[in-house]
């Protein structure tokens, strides 16, 4: 690394929310304006954010089991493209959805982040006592992100809110698309401040739904209930779901359906599916026959258990 590279270590606060859809992060875009009638926020113009995360791991996914992360980021924003490597190492879990994290931050050029893939290994074992020997010089997963970002402020405490939609990749394996609400602070002492800005967004996007896992152990936990996925192992009523779609939703938007109904296994992740499904229609804006809107009524009925109620 060269002189010039700026080390920097910083603790953050983040709470990660997940969102069922696009039409969600569109509704999210548009609360930016309730956040100025508010009036306790100062909110500055969204920007545009194209991200692509290189994590490093063990074979073993050592780093996945801690919650820690061990990325190269790539970010392209105006026209204009930064790169820095970055370990994040988990400290206390204050509360649900709710993560404190230590960051150590390295800015690098272009033609060093060829050599920061290659001393990762040495960076990790350093940081995570992990042996250098155990972590391939390639990225274990590759995230790709269309990130939409935007600072509130209120009073002394500045918060970074950003509206993603990512995919997860390793080799010829790929996630769904997914979706994330994130609000994360540089301040320790922000908890209640962040509280209070998670509850504006909650007043206009109900389906809002706390996050357990980084964005790392997210895209791995999709990609092994895709690799697992086959049409074999979906119910009679979740494949007459499916079809019942048809004519109502587009080709990208039933593929997802396919995949959120196969996960589907208790009454709560059936009723995420409703959410969902419910949010894409009204996304639509199209006028469907009624005969179609019966059978979808009917499938929906019977996917959640309630035909004859």
């Amino acid at each position: 690394m060269t002189s010039e590279n700026e080390l920097k270590f910083s603790v953050e606060i983040e709470r990660q929310l997940r969102l069922s859809s696009s039409c969600a992060v569109r509704e999210v875009e548009s609360s930016v304006q309730e956040l100025l009638a508010f009036g306790r926020y100062v909110v500055t113009p969204s920007h545009l954010i194209k991200i692509v995360d290189e994590y490093f791991d063990t074979a073993e996914e050592a780093l996945r089991q801690m919650g820690a992360t061990a990325r190269i980021r790539s970010s392209t924003k105006d026209g204009t493209s930064t790169f820095e490597r970055t370990l994040k190492v988990p400290m206390e879990r204050m509360r649900q959805a709710e993560f404190n994290r230590e960051e150590d931050t390295l800015a690098l050029a272009e033609d060093e982040v060829i050599r920061a893939r290659r001393t990762m290994s040495v960076d990790i074992h350093a940081k995570f006592q992990i042996e250098a020997e155990a972590i391939p010089s390639e990225p274990h997963l590759v995230i790709s992100n269309q990130r939409t970002q935007f600072e509130a402020t209120e009073g002394l405490n500045v918060f970074e809110v950003s509206i993603d939609e990512y995919t997860g990749r390793t080799g010829e394996l790929e996630t769904r698309p997914l979706y994330e609400l994130e609000i994360e602070s540089k301040s320790p002492e922000a908890h209640s401040a962040l509280a209070r800005l998670q509850r504006v967004f909650k007043r206009s996007l109900p389906e809002l739904r706390p996050l357990a896992e980084n964005k790392y152990q997210r895209a791995l936990r999709e990609l092994e209930l895709t690799a697992a996925r086959t049409p074999i192992t979906a119910s009679a009523e979740a494949i007459a779901l499916i079809h019942s779609v048809k004519g109502i939703l587009n080709e990208a938007d039933q593929k997802e359906l396919a995949g959120l109904v196969s996960e589907s296994t208790c009454p709560g992740s059936k009723r995420d599916v409703l959410a969902w499904l419910v949010g894409r229609i009204g996304c639509s804006g199209k006028a469907f026959e009624t005969e179609s809107i019966k059978t979808l009524i009917r499938a929906i009925s019977r996917f959640l258990g309630l035909e004859g109620d």
